[in-house]
């Protein structure tokens, strides 16, 4: 999984950065994946992918990313994937 771009968490909405926040600070290394409800369930899943969290948002906030400038992976399952590695 090379294809995600950086993302401050910053270029997403205050509530949803906090539940990433939220999530993030939560996270286990030893731990595949980490269900995460959201009152929008705008949120996913968040992977260990190296030394940074990735999380999955659903297509709404994918197709807000490419509006605000973002180039987004969409896989077959209409989901987008946002790295959130600060630059």
């Amino acid at each position: 999984m090379d294809y995600f771009n950086l993302v401050p968490l910053t270029a997403i909405d205050p509530v949803l950065e906090q539940s990433i926040s939220a999530a993030l600070l939560a996270y286990q290394p030893h731990t595949r994946a980490i269900s995460v409800n959201h009152i929008r369930e705008t949120v996913l899943l968040i992977y260990p992918t190296c030394e940074v969290p990735v999380v999955i948002l659903n297509k709404h906030i994918g197709d807000q990313a490419i509006r605000g400038g973002y180039n987004v992976h969409f896989d077959g399952e209409g989901v987008s994937a946002l790295d959130l590695a600060s630059e």
